[in-house]
Protein backbone atom coordinates (compact mmCIF):
# COMPACT_ATOMS: atom_id res chain seq x y z
CA UNK A 1 0.00 0.00 0.00
CA UNK A 2 1.42 3.41 -0.96
CA UNK A 3 1.53 6.46 1.31
CA UNK A 4 -1.74 7.89 -0.03
CA UNK A 5 -3.43 4.56 0.62
CA UNK A 6 -2.09 4.42 4.15
CA UNK A 7 -3.26 7.95 4.85
CA UNK A 8 -6.78 7.21 3.56
CA UNK A 9 -6.94 3.98 5.54
CA UNK A 10 -5.83 5.76 8.71
CA UNK A 11 -8.55 8.39 8.19
CA UNK A 12 -11.08 5.58 8.01
CA UNK A 13 -9.65 3.99 11.13
CA UNK A 14 -9.69 7.24 13.07
CA UNK A 15 -13.39 7.72 12.32
CA UNK A 16 -14.14 4.11 13.28
CA UNK A 17 -12.32 4.62 16.58
CA UNK A 18 -13.95 7.98 17.26
CA UNK A 19 -17.42 6.55 16.68
CA UNK A 20 -16.86 3.49 18.83
CA UNK A 21 -16.55 4.84 22.33
CA UNK A 22 -19.96 4.25 23.88
CA UNK A 23 -20.94 0.79 22.77
CA UNK A 24 -21.72 -1.84 25.39
CA UNK A 25 -20.69 -4.99 23.56
CA UNK A 26 -16.97 -4.47 23.06
CA UNK A 27 -15.71 -6.93 25.66
CA UNK A 28 -13.42 -9.63 24.30
CA UNK A 29 -13.97 -12.07 27.13
CA UNK A 30 -15.41 -15.40 26.05
CA UNK A 31 -15.11 -14.66 22.34
CA UNK A 32 -11.41 -15.25 21.82
CA UNK A 33 -10.97 -11.89 20.08
CA UNK A 34 -11.41 -8.18 20.64
CA UNK A 35 -14.39 -7.08 18.56
CA UNK A 36 -14.90 -3.74 16.90
CA UNK A 37 -17.83 -1.83 18.33
CA UNK A 38 -21.38 -2.71 17.35
CA UNK A 39 -23.25 -0.73 14.71
CA UNK A 40 -24.33 2.66 16.02
CA UNK A 41 -22.04 2.72 19.05
CA UNK A 42 -21.21 6.25 20.09
CA UNK A 43 -22.51 7.97 16.96
CA UNK A 44 -23.89 11.44 17.70
CA UNK A 45 -27.42 12.40 16.80
CA UNK A 46 -27.69 13.93 13.36
CA UNK A 47 -28.85 17.41 14.50
CA UNK A 48 -25.69 17.95 16.56
CA UNK A 49 -23.28 16.99 13.75
CA UNK A 50 -21.76 19.52 11.37
CA UNK A 51 -23.29 19.47 7.90
CA UNK A 52 -21.33 17.75 5.16
CA UNK A 53 -20.35 20.22 2.42
CA UNK A 54 -22.17 19.91 -0.90
CA UNK A 55 -19.92 18.72 -3.77
CA UNK A 56 -19.18 21.19 -6.56
CA UNK A 57 -21.70 20.36 -9.28
CA UNK A 58 -19.14 21.21 -11.96
CA UNK A 59 -16.79 18.40 -10.91
CA UNK A 60 -17.18 14.64 -11.23
CA UNK A 61 -17.08 12.92 -7.82
CA UNK A 62 -14.48 10.19 -7.36
CA UNK A 63 -15.55 6.68 -8.30
CA UNK A 64 -16.77 4.45 -5.47
CA UNK A 65 -17.46 1.38 -7.62
CA UNK A 66 -15.39 -1.51 -6.28
CA UNK A 67 -16.85 -4.06 -8.72
CA UNK A 68 -15.40 -2.64 -11.95
CA UNK A 69 -12.28 -3.71 -13.82
CA UNK A 70 -10.30 -0.76 -12.42
CA UNK A 71 -11.65 -0.13 -8.90
CA UNK A 72 -10.48 3.04 -7.12
CA UNK A 73 -7.76 2.89 -4.49
CA UNK A 74 -10.32 3.17 -1.69
CA UNK A 75 -11.39 -0.40 -2.54
CA UNK A 76 -7.93 -1.77 -1.69
CA UNK A 77 -7.65 -4.24 1.17
CA UNK A 78 -5.88 -3.08 4.32
CA UNK A 79 -2.84 -5.33 4.85
CA UNK A 80 -1.98 -6.61 8.32
CA UNK A 81 0.84 -4.88 10.14
CA UNK A 82 4.31 -6.23 9.35
CA UNK A 83 5.91 -8.44 11.99
CA UNK A 84 8.59 -5.86 12.79
CA UNK A 85 5.89 -3.51 14.15
CA UNK A 86 4.48 -6.14 16.52
CA UNK A 87 3.63 -6.22 19.33
CA UNK A 88 2.31 -2.70 19.92
CA UNK A 89 0.55 -3.38 23.23
CA UNK A 90 1.66 -4.80 26.55
CA UNK A 91 0.33 -7.94 28.20
CA UNK A 92 -1.08 -5.71 30.95
CA UNK A 93 -3.23 -3.94 28.35
CA UNK A 94 -4.56 -7.29 27.18
CA UNK A 95 -5.54 -8.20 30.75
CA UNK A 96 -7.23 -4.82 31.12
CA UNK A 97 -9.19 -5.20 27.86
CA UNK A 98 -10.28 -8.76 28.64
CA UNK A 99 -11.94 -7.53 31.83
CA UNK A 100 -13.91 -4.81 29.97
CA UNK A 101 -17.60 -5.04 29.21
CA UNK A 102 -17.82 -1.80 27.20
CA UNK A 103 -16.06 -0.37 24.20
CA UNK A 104 -15.26 2.79 26.16
CA UNK A 105 -13.45 0.68 28.75
CA UNK A 106 -11.42 -1.01 26.02
CA UNK A 107 -10.37 2.32 24.53
CA UNK A 108 -9.25 3.51 27.97
CA UNK A 109 -7.10 0.37 28.31
CA UNK A 110 -5.54 0.91 24.90
CA UNK A 111 -5.01 4.61 25.59
CA UNK A 112 -3.07 3.86 28.79
CA UNK A 113 -0.70 1.46 27.04
CA UNK A 114 2.91 2.60 27.34
CA UNK A 115 4.31 0.86 24.24
CA UNK A 116 5.86 3.57 22.01
CA UNK A 117 4.04 4.17 18.70
CA UNK A 118 5.79 2.92 15.56
CA UNK A 119 6.04 4.94 12.32
CA UNK A 120 4.11 3.64 9.31
CA UNK A 121 4.05 5.70 6.14
CA UNK A 122 2.87 9.21 7.01
CA UNK A 123 1.24 8.00 10.24
CA UNK A 124 2.23 6.22 13.43
CA UNK A 125 0.71 3.10 14.94
CA UNK A 126 -0.08 2.79 18.63
CA UNK A 127 -1.81 0.06 20.59
CA UNK A 128 -5.37 1.03 19.65
CA UNK A 129 -4.42 1.43 15.99
CA UNK A 130 -2.84 -2.01 15.99
CA UNK A 131 -5.95 -3.72 17.35
CA UNK A 132 -8.22 -2.04 14.81
CA UNK A 133 -5.87 -2.52 11.83
CA UNK A 134 -5.38 -6.21 12.60
CA UNK A 135 -9.14 -6.75 13.06
CA UNK A 136 -10.05 -4.85 9.91
CA UNK A 137 -7.39 -6.45 7.69
CA UNK A 138 -8.47 -9.91 8.82
CA UNK A 139 -12.17 -9.11 8.48
CA UNK A 140 -11.60 -8.01 4.88
CA UNK A 141 -10.06 -11.35 3.97
CA UNK A 142 -12.67 -13.23 6.03
CA UNK A 143 -15.63 -12.02 3.97
CA UNK A 144 -16.05 -8.27 4.56
CA UNK A 145 -14.11 -6.90 1.57
CA UNK A 146 -17.19 -5.48 -0.13
CA UNK A 147 -18.42 -3.77 3.03
CA UNK A 148 -14.97 -2.29 3.68
CA UNK A 149 -14.69 -0.94 0.12
CA UNK A 150 -18.13 0.65 0.28
CA UNK A 151 -17.37 2.32 3.62
CA UNK A 152 -13.84 3.42 2.76
CA UNK A 153 -14.92 4.83 -0.61
CA UNK A 154 -17.79 6.70 1.02
CA UNK A 155 -15.25 8.39 3.29
CA UNK A 156 -12.84 8.97 0.42
CA UNK A 157 -15.53 10.72 -1.59
CA UNK A 158 -16.77 12.75 1.39
CA UNK A 159 -13.33 13.82 2.61
CA UNK A 160 -12.38 14.97 -0.89
CA UNK A 161 -14.98 17.75 -0.66
CA UNK A 162 -13.52 21.11 0.34
CA UNK A 163 -14.53 22.04 3.87
CA UNK A 164 -15.47 18.50 4.90
CA UNK A 165 -14.69 17.26 8.41
CA UNK A 166 -14.07 13.81 9.85
CA UNK A 167 -17.10 14.20 12.13
CA UNK A 168 -19.38 15.25 9.30
CA UNK A 169 -18.16 12.49 7.01
CA UNK A 170 -18.49 10.00 9.86
CA UNK A 171 -22.19 10.84 10.02
CA UNK A 172 -22.61 10.80 6.25
CA UNK A 173 -21.04 7.36 6.01
CA UNK A 174 -22.59 5.97 9.22
CA UNK A 175 -24.80 3.40 7.42
CA UNK A 176 -21.79 2.06 5.47
CA UNK A 177 -19.69 2.02 8.63
CA UNK A 178 -22.35 0.15 10.57
CA UNK A 179 -22.66 -2.46 7.83
CA UNK A 180 -18.92 -3.04 7.83
CA UNK A 181 -18.64 -3.17 11.64
CA UNK A 182 -21.49 -5.69 11.84
CA UNK A 183 -19.69 -7.90 9.32
CA UNK A 184 -16.34 -7.47 11.10
CA UNK A 185 -17.85 -8.39 14.47
CA UNK A 186 -18.89 -11.69 12.94
CA UNK A 187 -15.24 -12.49 12.20
CA UNK A 188 -13.93 -11.88 15.75
CA UNK A 189 -13.34 -15.57 16.48
CA UNK A 190 -11.65 -16.26 13.14
CA UNK A 191 -9.49 -13.17 13.51
CA UNK A 192 -8.51 -13.60 17.17
CA UNK A 193 -4.98 -14.81 16.40
CA UNK A 194 -4.21 -11.84 14.16
CA UNK A 195 -5.67 -9.36 16.66
CA UNK A 196 -3.82 -10.95 19.56
CA UNK A 197 -0.53 -10.47 17.70
CA UNK A 198 -0.76 -6.85 18.86
CA UNK A 199 -0.12 -7.91 22.45
CA UNK A 200 3.13 -8.95 24.09
CA UNK A 201 1.43 -12.20 25.11
CA UNK A 202 -1.57 -13.85 23.46
CA UNK A 203 -4.94 -14.61 24.98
Amino acid sequence: MNRIGITLAMASLSILMACAGGDDRGGPGGGGGIMLMDAGGGLPDAPTSPPTPTPDASTTPPSTDCSGSTPPMCCDALPPLPAELLPRCSSATLSCAVDCTTGECQQECFGRDTTPPAPLGMSSIDCADCVVIQQISCAITAGCAGQWGTYNCCLSNCLSIAGSTSEGCGMTCAPERNTFVTCANGTAMACSSQVNSCFASGM
